[in-house]
């Protein structure tokens, strides 16, 4: 979500996503069943991203390698397979970019990928982690985010949004038939606010990381806007009504 506010505040955004190989819905799945195609060249994604400010690029970013070995594994269990696209993926895209952000979770081996990151040249590469083990910016976390050029940025609970609330307040829907509502509504604010403070937080992340907006009070302030004014989830709206053979009439989802 925060990647689609993102770009709601002017960032121009390129994601990239897996499927669930650990979870019940990976990124691309969500995307799959909001209506949201990924692109399946370069040329595709600069369109896309001139059109929306954002594009999800597809497959075609990862070496072929990758294909092969996943081929390779199946049918046995995927798990070992995904938890290593999840972790090491992200360095793998072939993606024009000037910065990247990549989330760390406990289980994900921060001391190596830290060492990976500093062998990145020619664009900043943040990785971000926090006390609580998730892999993306928390609120009510300790945020430490590790730069490819050795520094570390950390932002204690509260500092840049209000500390209360916790994992309850982020619950994931429990039927994945649900998920492209529920999303839409944390575009739209009506989540919860410790679901919008935690997609602006991330959300400023890659303005800041970007140099779109340099300084991280006013970038949570235009994600924020981003949120409150209908601007993010009215994007997500346009490209889910762009896809190629969407029927009129459904580009929004109902809220129950």
């Amino acid at each position: 979500a925060s990647a689609f506010v993102a770009a709601a505040a002017g960032v121009r955004v390129v994601k990239t996503g897996s499927r669930a190989y650990t979870s019940s819905l990976g990124s691309v799945d969500l995307l799959v069943r909001l209506g949201v195609r990924l692109t399946s060249s370069y040329d595709q994604t600069a369109e896309t991203l001139d059109r929306f400010g954002i594009a999800f690029a597809g497959p075609f970013v990862y070496p072929v390698q990758l294909t092969r070995l996943a081929r390779t594994i199946a049918p046995t269990s995927m798990k070992p397979f995904g938890r290593f696209l999840n972790s090491l993926g992200p360095f793998l895209a072939d993606l024009p970019v000037t910065a990247q952000i990549t989330g760390v979770s406990a289980s994900a081996p921060l001391a190596e990928l830290r060492a990976l990151a500093t062998t990145v040249t020619g664009r900043t590469l943040w990785l971000t982690t926090n006390d609580r083990g998730a892999d993306e910016l928390l609120g009510f976390a300790d945020n430490t985010i590790h730069t490819n050029d050795g520094q570390e940025l950390c932002f204690p609970a509260g500092e840049l949004v209000a500390a209360d609330g916790g994992f309850e307040d982020l619950l994931p829907v429990t039927d994945p038939a649900d998920a492209p509502a529920h999303f839409l509504s944390v575009l739209a604010g009506t989540a919860g606010e410790v679901a919008t403070r935690t997609v602006c937080l991330n959300a400023a992340a890659l303005s800041v990381a970007s140099g779109h907006t340099p300084d991280w009070t006013k970038a949570v302030a235009v994600a924020e806007d981003a949120v409150r004014s209908g601007a993010a989830r009215e994007l997500a709206e346009r490209i889910r009504a762009a896809a190629p053979g969407r029927p009129a009439g459904t580009g929004t989802a109902s809220h129950g």
